[in-house]
């Protein structure tokens, strides 16, 4: 798994509105992903997702700093976003630590996705 979550986070860390399409080749078809906010369920819903979640930031970067493996086909990966929201502190960069959760039932493209509380809450609106 920790493999797997290394190869994860640089694909994941390159996201934003302009290339969603890159989703497809770290989850798959019949992924499950879960946030505070919402649950969805699907490539294609979750692609929508990503691109209202990421519509108005401006500046978006990952850090990945742990890769923890529980068992197999679960881990841990401790990150910090970086971003800029035009409605959000005045348009500065805010830093948000948090961690994901991943639990896969098939390599290499994870079935189900559970993040960290908060850090969704803080682009909606």
């Amino acid at each position: 798994m920790s493999d797997f979550l290394r190869q994860f986070a640089p694909t994941f860390a390159t996201l934003d509105k302009h290339n969603l399409h890159l989703l497809g080749r770290l989850y798959s078809e019949d992924v499950a992903f879960a946030d505070p906010l919402h649950e969805v369920q699907g490539l294609p819903a979750l692609q929508r997702y990503f691109a209202d979640l990421y519509s108005n930031v401006s500046e978006l970067n990952f850090d990945f700093h742990g890769f923890d493996t529980v068992a197999e086909g679960e881990g841990y990966l401790r990150w910090t976003m970086r971003f800029r929201h035009p409605r959000l502190a005045g348009g500065q960069v805010i830093e948000v630590p948090r961690f994901t959760a991943i639990a896969t039932t098939s390599m290499p493209a994870p079935c189900s996705m559970n993040m960290s509380p908060y850090w969704v809450a803080l682009f909606v609106g």
